[in-house]
């Protein structure tokens, strides 16, 4: 069973996620959409984020806007946008498709990591509020506080449908088995 594993495996190449949230396809696609939200709270972030209401709230609630943090967001952001606009064109470019699932963990995680960094930027500049909006924005659904447990549901799934091939290859070899021993029963006759 051991080798039919490996085999199906191999067959289906494993080291990535064929569909689901952990698919390259789908990886990229969480990329573009975060460029894009990026985007649009870079050139409309009185519609975004850092709303009339959420400045008028800190200021009642006596936090000063720190225009050098504010700054630093939008300098971050920037920066996250243009780096992950370079990644989804390099992998256009080479049609980088065959992204191993381990990358993928690892890259939506990092990128939770930033949308939460950015977030506690926007927290130190204009308050609770302007944080909460900004990660909202950002955070899409896979980049929720959810991810583990996506990650986490996308193997369970992958696993399930890894155990059904093995089973129906399982079941094609035994009947292969079967039959060669039929037939060889039938010549020894």
């Amino acid at each position: 069973e051991a080798e039919i594993i490996q085999e199906v495996m191999e067959e289906t190449n494993y080291e990535y996620a064929e569909d689901g949230l952990l698919s390259p396809s789908s990886f990229l696609e969480e990329k573009r959409r975060l460029i894009a939200t990026l985007d649009s709270c870079l050139s409309q972030p009185g519609n975004t984020w850092l709303t009339k209401e959420v400045v008028t709230q800190a200021t009642n609630t006596g936090i000063n806007l720190d225009n050098d943090v504010l700054k630093e967001v939008i300098t971050t952001m920037v920066t996250l946008r243009d780096q992950l606009q370079r990644e989804v064109d390099e992998a256009e470019e080479r049609q980088w498709m065959d992204l191993r699932i381990e990358y993928v963990q690892t890259e939506l995680r990092r990128l939770k990591e930033m949308v939460d960094s950015i977030s506690s930027l926007a927290f130190s500049a204009a308050g609770e509020n302007a944080a909460t909006l900004l990660r909202n924005e950002l955070q899409g659904f896979v980049l929720s506080d959810n991810l583990d447990e996506i990650i986490d549901t996308e193997l369970g799934r992958m696993e399930q449908v890894l155990a059904e091939r093995v089973a129906a290859r399982t079941e094609e070899v035994q009947s292969q088995r079967r039959q060669a021993m039929e037939a060889r029963g039938q010549q020894v006759v």
